[in-house]
């Protein structure tokens, strides 16, 4: 499996979709994945919202906890 997520970090054989289902799956590796993917986004995203960089850090951690909760 490890092959397989590392080969969709480089935009080739595994997609976005594989690495959800295997997250949904519990592989500690896909939820990774995922969110060194997302994080960058989630937290500038949150920085403008939010305005100040501790704020925008507890907002990334509290969405990624309610994001992998769900799964």
């Amino acid at each position: 499996m490890q092959v397989s997520i590392v080969m969709w970090q480089k935009g080739t054989d595994m997609n976005l979709t594989d690495t959800v289902a295997l997250a949904l799956g519990s592989d500690s590796e896909a939820i990774e994945l995922l969110y060194n993917q997302y994080k960058r986004q989630v937290y500038y995203l949150a920085l403008k919202l939010m305005g100040n960089p501790k704020d925008a850090s507890n907002v990334l951690q509290y969405t990624f906890f309610q994001a992998f909760h769900k799964l």
